[in-house]
């Protein structure tokens, strides 16, 4: 039988892409975090329905962690905590606490994590931003309220990429509405709509005109396909193209 697929704990959005230009400054980010904490690991984290990935991480040395890397949900990992519980998780030494001993990060020799939440504006998860280290690290209150204050950057970013997203979206359903608005309007009319091109002459025409161009020219002609050729004889076409090339640049000259 297939595994049990357990239940998302938090929302998440998938679909939401991080442009490139926001993917260098996160790195900048963690590179900064990492240097000024002088700790080997610094990453932003990112989750997905069944798994986390290591979205970004620093160029340290040090790091065991690299971009792209994914570790499956459900397996007692610091950043699984973080998300769960929506709040700061801080483990100064995993070997020495009962609660962590057995964190799968020990075998990558990261004993040490601080780490905070990541979320949308809508409230669902994004992630994590934390830092590791291999040796037993308290963490300043300097150091966790600089990981605050990269958190507070991150999420920012989080928040624009967010709006301009759902823009786009509103865009699209607007376009689809028009787009549907139109369809049904010319379909319940007899008009017969062309459009001219750099393909000279494609038309659209709805449902009820395919017994009617069958009619004229005689064959069937797909909604959307150009009537150019059946429009024209063949002597006439390079003198028509050249009159809707005239038309499509605004001369006022056609020729007959």
């Amino acid at each position: 039988m297939p595994d049990e697929v357990k239940p998302i704990k938090y929302p998440i959005l998938e679909h939401f892409e991080v442009p490139e230009a926001v993917l260098k400054s996160w790195q900048i980010t963690v590179d900064l975090l990492a240097k000024i904490a002088n700790i080997p690991a610094a990453l932003i984290m990112r989750v997905h329905e069944k798994e986390i990935e290591v979205f970004v991480s620093s160029q340290s040395a040090g790091n065991v962690y690299h971009q792209g890397e994914k570790a499956p949900l459900d397996f007692g990992l610091y950043c699984e905590t973080v998300m769960n519980t929506q709040h700061e998780l801080l483990v100064p030494n995993a070997l020495k606490d009962p609660l962590w001993e057995k964190n799968p990060d020990i075998k990558l020799g990261m004993i040490s994590y601080c780490g905070l939440p990541l979320t949308w504006p809508g409230g669902e998860i994004f992630g994590t931003i934390c830092i590791l280290d291999n040796q037993e690290h308290f963490y300043t209150s300097e150091i966790r309220d600089l990981l605050e204050r990269f958190r507070d950057s991150v999420q920012f970013s989080l928040e624009a990429i967010y709006q301009s997203s759902l823009e786009h979206e509103r865009a699209d359903e607007a376009m689809k509405e028009q787009n549907s608005t139109l369809r049904s309007a010319f379909d319940s009319t007899n008009a017969h709509i062309f459009s001219l091109d750099r393909q000279y002459l494609y038309t659209s025409f709805n449902k009820s005109h395919a017994g009617v161009m069958k009619a004229i020219y005689g064959v069937e002609i797909e909604i959307g396909h150009s009537l150019f050729d059946y429009q024209t004889v063949p002597e006439d076409r390079e003198k028509e193209k050249r009159n809707i090339d005239r038309a499509l640049v605004g001369e006022k000259f056609i020729e007959s």
